[in-house]
């Protein structure tokens, strides 16, 4: 039971960071193709 609630904690923070985090991540490409081009 414990690792089924482990399981649910990881999964909600993960997609808590996949909502707060998109506008980073889209920048962070971004800024990575621009330095490869």
């Amino acid at each position: 039971m414990d690792h089924l609630l482990g399981d649910y904690e990881n999964e909600k923070s993960y997609l808590g960071l996949m909502i707060v985090y998109p506008e980073q991540l889209k920048g962070g490409l971004n800024a990575k193709i621009s330095s490869f081009s």
